[in-house]
């Protein structure tokens, strides 16, 4: 977003800045002054204190932006701004004659649009503002005007969809205020793009060259061709899709070798003639016996800005990586190799053990840190998915940690416990490898019938 808005030696106002990590970028990239508001106080006295330690300093203001405008007035030579989530509350009836809304009166349940305007009037002629914007910002029939308006001003410049598997992605809106008299462009960047890092490309190659923003993730669409009743800027609508028979066949070979690979990972486990009973003990009695320790994130923290990587509930469901940030506070859980990770909220099944330590554990999970030489983490894992499964089952929701507590555990040397916890794990690899099949068979499925039905695959011998 920094990059983006082009802040190098220019003024930067954020009117949202949280804990300041637009602004600290900004300093990063040579902003030559920082202003910020929070409606927090708190939060916009961290932004000043963070801005210290990098050898910067900020003008910051408290108090909620949209009602009470801390630099009323003022204009600034770039705005990055990553406003809080919609709200139908922002203050439509007292700032109905508003002066901000100069591309028209956001309606009732457009707080998006109130924030993009509130921005944009902080801006100088030829400036530039970046601001984070949900997709549906860019279709609602609600805030046709407004998307109109922007569009025939050449307010509007770019939108750049960010693709991703861990839920719904920000869209980046790039505004641009006109110059008195300037006569607008005829075209409007749309891209999508799977990579961040591309983005700042795409746009300055665009700028350079119109004619440059036609790639395979993005267009230079006419803004004549936008202007129609529905005025529908997403991005996705005016690119076309990447090629459907390279992506059949793509779709095609992952699912023909997840299916040879599922057949090598079913579990070759022992049938018994009857039923064995286990003696069992509870996670509560193995916490007491010192076996086990269970832990949880501080109630209040945050997994979306600072150095510390952070294992979130998304992380934990998709099998991926740690893809959240946190800083050092008080009560940070740290993970380390062989600590077991659930979910606090049993909505879905998903228990891992960590590989490797130096991650923070995330809000709504729990962490079982085991003495190694009683307790197996694979066997503990392997057991509290079950609990999970027939948690889920039972339509049950909560496994807090009184529940937790409850789990039955079946008490076994440490021998027998690494020898079960190797075929749960083994289930577990399975349990993985079948619901990739599911899902490549399912894309396979969709592409062949919309390929058949668009002409670009034709039916085979």
């Amino acid at each position: 977003m920094v990059r983006l808005a082009q802040v190098t030696n220019r003024s930067v106002l954020d009117p949202a800045c949280g804990t300041g990590a637009l602004l600290t970028a900004a300093a990063a990239a040579g902003a030559s002054a920082m202003t910020g508001q929070d409606i927090d106080s708190s939060k916009a006295r961290l932004t000043g204190a963070r801005l210290l330690l990098a050898d910067s300093t900020a003008e910051l203001a408290s108090g909620d932006p949209l009602l009470s405008d801390g630099f009323v007035g003022r204009r600034f030579g770039a705005v990055v701004c990553n406003p809080p989530s919609s709200s139908r509350d922002w203050g439509y009836d007292e700032l109905a004659g508003d002066p901000r809304w100069e591309y028209g009166l956001p309606p009732r349940g457009e707080a998006d649009l109130a924030w993009l305007q509130h921005c944009l009037a902080h801006v100088e002629p030829g400036g530039l503002a970046v601001i984070a914007m949900p997709p549906a910002a860019a279709v609602r029939r609600a805030g046709r005007r407004i998307r109109g308006n922007l569009l025939r001003s050449g307010a509007l410049r770019a939108v750049v969809s960010l693709t991703s598997d861990g839920g719904a992605t920000p869209d980046l809106w790039v505004l641009q205020r006109p110059h008195i008299g300037e006569a607008p462009p005829s075209h409007v960047l749309m891209a999508v793009a799977e990579e961040p890092a591309t983005v700042p490309h795409l746009w300055e190659d665009y700028r350079g060259d119109t004619a440059a923003g036609n790639t395979s993730q993005s267009r230079a669409v006419r803004i004549i061709d936008l202007l129609d009743e529905d005025v529908d800027v997403s991005p996705a609508r005016h690119i076309p899709s990447t090629s459907i028979e390279i992506d059949y066949r793509r779709a095609r070979e992952d699912l023909l070798a997840g299916l040879r690979g599922l057949t090598e990972a079913v579990p070759d486990l022992t049938v018994l003639g009857e039923r064995c009973e286990l003696p069992m003990t509870t996670v509560g009695e193995l916490a007491k016996a010192g076996m086990v320790t269970l832990s949880q994130a501080p109630l209040k923290m945050t997994a979306d800005e600072g150095d510390i990587p952070v294992l979130t509930v998304k992380d934990l469901s998709a099998g991926r990586p740690p893809s959240g940030r946190t800083q050092r506070q008080p009560g940070l859980v740290m993970l380390e190799a062989g600590d077991v990770v659930a979910p606090v909220l049993a909505k879905e099944v998903a228990v891992r053990v960590v590989t490797e330590g130096g991650v923070a554990l995330g809000p709504r999970l729990m962490s079982f840190r085991v003495d190694r030489e009683r307790l197996d983490s694979d066997f503990l894992a392997g057991f509290l998915s079950v609990a999970c499964t027939v948690a889920v089952s039972r339509t049950t929701t909560s496994l807090s940690r009184t529940d937790v507590r409850r789990i039955a555990i079946p008490r076994l040397p440490v021998e027998e416990q690494r020898a079960y916890g190797a075929a749960l794990s083994r289930l577990a690899a399975f349990r993985d490898a079948v619901r990739g099949c599911a899902s490549a068979g399912e894309l396979l499925v969709r592409l062949g019938f919309d390929g058949l039905a668009d002409g670009t695959l034709a039916p085979g011998r």
